[in-house]
């Protein structure tokens, strides 16, 4: 007999503080407000012995070594294995960078980094205790276009740029096709709300200045579960390196 299937959702929010630099520019930008709160969000998985989870994190990006130290202790929390924990960033260039802290760095940036690992922890936890037992998992796949574009372009001298200048006489033609794929993954649970996935690629660089913002990925996020109630929203953003 198959082993039954279990899920959990958990999400927290994960705001860092006032006066430290945002990154995503070629410049400092320091931050003075908010737009959105930002957030991490986790789905757990457990079948018999096996345990797997899955986290979509507000922030630009995360260090391989504050992924290899987040995992580890993500595995010494819930008991699971490192090869079974899965991060995503949104890479919203309105947030923040997830390092590892120098043991005596006191900066307010180091000082939030050390909370951002214990929670992403913390979630696991939480994730793994609203484990409910699966009804049905539900995939759909459709398209959304006009939604971004290629930034990337070829130019007559035969080089390529990324982001000349609008209205650039020696642009020639896009240096690509824009990905216009929308994946969505519907898991339902016994008495529970339902996960939703979503998975679209395009550059979540919309914003700007110097306000946090979880930028077009948050925005998703709270329009999908306004018009679907009971439906737990969680983002993976698909490749988009030279998507606009």
């Amino acid at each position: 007999m198959a082993e039954k299937l279990f899920a959990g959702f958990a999400k927290t929010k994960t705001n860092p503080p006032m006066g430290i630099n945002v990154p995503g520019y070629f410049k400092k930008r320091w931050s003075d407000g908010f737009i959105t709160d930002l957030y991490l969000h986790a789905t757990a998985f457990q079948c018999g012995e096996h345990k797997a989870i899955v986290f979509s994190s507000d922030a630009i990006g995360m260090f391989e070594t504050a992924y290899k130290t987040i995992r580890e202790k993500i595995a010494e929390r819930v008991k699971i294995d490192v090869n079974s924990i899965y991060i995503c960033c949104t890479h919203s260039h309105t947030s923040f960078r997830i390092t590892n802290p120098g043991e005596k760095d006191m900066s307010d940036d180091a000082i939030f980094m050390r909370r951002i690992h214990q929670t992403f922890a913390d979630l696991a936890q939480f994730a793994f205790e609203d484990l409910k037992p699966v009804e049905d998992v539900k995939i759909a796949r459709g398209i959304a276009k006009d939604v971004g574009f290629i930034r990337r372009y070829r130019m007559k001298d035969g080089s390529c740029k990324t982001n000349p200048a609008t209205g650039n006489p020696d642009l020639v033609a896009f240096d690509g096709i824009q990905d216009e794929s929308l994946q969505l993954v519907r898991i339902i649970r016994e008495n529970a709300s339902e996960i939703l996935f979503v998975n679209f690629g395009t550059h979540p660089d919309v914003i700007g200045g110097t306000k946090y913002c979880a930028d077009w990925p948050g925005f998703t996020r709270r329009y999908v579960e306004e018009d679907l109630p009971g439906v737990s929203a969680i983002f993976f953003t698909g490749c988009q390196g030279d998507s606009n």
